[in-house]
């Protein structure tokens, strides 16, 4: 029970440390009141989480398969991690290939289930960036989609909507990986896309005073081939521990 308490004290810190520390390009991004709901569960010796519904949205990598058909166990994405950490039920709607469109899909489907979730984590990007979905279109749709998690989620819950990672280290991973060398205009395309994200993070944080809405930047932390799948692009089981 001692190690159950420790593990919840230190997941908080660790969302308030991602709170207090949310700095992004030069933008902080406003996370006070989930910092203040993070601070009264720590309070309480008890795992308020503890059986408490995990909900992720995403593509291939919330989903934790790769693109060369090789499917991670069921239990190995960051999503499962987290909520097997926390001792949460999980529901995952993620899967390969998803575009915005169809994570907005996923989104419209939670709602028609009776479980509020206590945490709802949100990834998506790269394949509107690969099929050549306007920027625009993906806003409008990522915007659709944390107005969606942020009317399903629990009072007191955390939206945790994740980046993309940064694709140009792929050009310096040992491995060769499926779609060749990351070019510059590949590179901007994920830049881009992650300043959206960011903008509508901050739009609805402004908008939603009352809800944990939290941006957590992936982009700028490094990985190499121990953490990269067989597919030599998708992260591997140390790649989601890290994400988590």
């Amino acid at each position: 029970m001692a190690n159950k308490h420790l593990l919840f004290i230190i997941f908080s810190l660790l969302i308030i440390f991602i709170i207090n520390g949310c700095i992004k390009n030069g933008e902080e991004l406003n996370n006070k009141n989930a910092e203040q709901s993070v601070d009264e569960m720590s309070k309480n010796k008890t795992n308020i989480f503890k059986g408490k519904l995990l909900v992720a949205l995403g593509d291939s990598i919330s989903a934790g398969t790769n693109s060369v058909g090789y499917a991670l166990k069921s239990n190995e994405n960051f999503a499962n991690y987290l909520a097997n950490d926390l001792e949460m039920k999980i529901k995952n709607y993620a899967f390969p290939g998803a575009t915005s469109y169809d994570v907005l899909k996923q989104a419209e489907k939670m709602q028609t289930e009776a479980d509020k979730p206590l945490i709802i984590t949100i990834l998506v990007g790269a394949n509107d960036i690969f099929k050549g979905i306007d920027k625009e279109e993906y806003r409008k749709n990522l915007r659709d989609i944390i107005k969606l998690a942020n009317n399903k989620i629990e009072e007191n819950g955390f939206i945790i909507v994740i980046s993309l990672p940064d694709i140009s280290n792929l050009n310096n991973l040992e491995c060769q990986n499926p779609i060749g060398y990351i070019d510059e205009k590949m590179q901007k395309a994920f830049y881009d896309f992650n300043e959206i994200i960011k903008q509508e993070v901050k739009q609805m944080q402004q908008m939603n005073k009352s809800k944990n809405i939290i941006f957590i930047n992936i982009y700028n932390i490094p990985y190499d081939d121990n953490d990269i799948g067989i597919d030599c692009f998708h992260p591997g089981k140390r790649g989601h521990e890290r994400i988590k």
